[in-house]
């Protein structure tokens, strides 16, 4: 994958997550899933290594090797500045929003709509 299409996808999806462990694979689902996503109509890419089994008309999942997961990271740390792509795989030492959920600071409603929203 390269950056020519990525910037397609931020074109023709609100919102571009990139899923990479088996913890954001739990994540990712509930958010599919939860109702807020019909409420708010957005259509949403999941870039992933992890085989996917979610079927939604809004949902489009792409399956990538592993090499292209380490180019498509190292492209959004390098243009981190889009709210359109989200990397819903962070490292535990970093304060993400799982984080404030494990520690009790957020519940999981409301990280899911601060990542949708």
């Amino acid at each position: 994958m390269n950056i020519k299409e990525l910037e397609e996808y931020l074109e023709n999806y609100d919102l571009v997550f990139i899923v990479n462990d088996s913890e954001s694979f739990e994540l990712t689902q509930l958010i599919v899933n939860e109702d807020i996503m019909a409420i708010t109509g957005k259509k949403i890419m999941i870039l992933t290594s992890i085989p996917f089994d979610i079927l939604k008309d809004c949902v489009r999942i792409i399956k990538i090797s592993n090499a292209e997961m380490k180019d498509i990271i190292d492209i959004y740390h390098t243009y981190e500045a889009s709210d359109k792509i989200t990397l819903l795989s962070e490292p535990f030492l970093y304060g993400g929003l799982q984080n404030y959920v494990r520690s009790e600071l957020l519940s999981r409603e409301e990280m899911i709509r601060a990542i949708i929203m």
